[in-house]
């Protein structure tokens, strides 16, 4: 009993990704065809789990007036979306009218210049 070059592949019995691809290309798939899925494939995963995260990142820090340097986490992709949803959970900074610092909303006064922070005013109640 013959067994097929699949079955002879090492990789192929175990069902494994590159087993299965090795496998079609020895019998004769297109191995061109192949390399340009997977060349194109691959970065595009590329940008979509590490780049895109780090991206939305740093504009979210830009705009909450934060430090983008929370997306230093992304050096791995994994904190790199960790670092993301910190980011657009986090409340952003208000500005002090005086000296124009950044500080946190629920300040009362503002650290650097010590001059009292415009509280918000709460809704009015419509009748």
């Amino acid at each position: 009993m013959t067994q097929s070059p699949a079955a002879q592949m090492p990789g192929a019995e175990h069902g494994l990704f590159f087993g299965r691809v090795f496998a079609a290309m020895h019998q004769g798939a297109r191995p061109l065809l192949m390399g340009i899925i997977l060349l194109a494939v691959i970065p595009v995963l590329i940008v979509l789990f590490w780049v895109l995260p780090v991206t939305l990142g740093v504009c979210l820090a830009r705009r909450k007036k934060l430090s983008p340097l929370w997306m230093l986490f992304g050096i791995h992709p994994i904190g790199g979306w960790v670092a993301c949803l910190v980011l657009a959970l986090s409340k952003g900074k208000v500005e002090c009218a005086k000296c124009g610092g950044y500080v946190k909303p629920n300040f009362r006064q503002c650290p650097f210049c010590e001059q009292a922070m415009a509280s918000p005013t709460p809704p009015k109640p419509s009748a």
